[in-house]
């Protein structure tokens, strides 16, 4: 499990996130919209 906090909505979400060494693109597309995350925010955090 995945906890993600947004500090501009103050929000802590808790999001499943498997243990592959790879994910699908579907999910992977699934878990950034349920985080509200672009592709940009999430190549900045990587």
């Amino acid at each position: 499990m995945l906890s993600l906090v947004n500090k501009q909505k103050k929000a802590k979400l808790l999001i499943p996130v498997p243990l592959h060494k790879e994910l699908a693109k579907g999910t992977l597309k699934s878990i950034m919209k349920q985080a509200e995350l672009s592709l940009e925010e999430l190549l900045e955090l990587l």
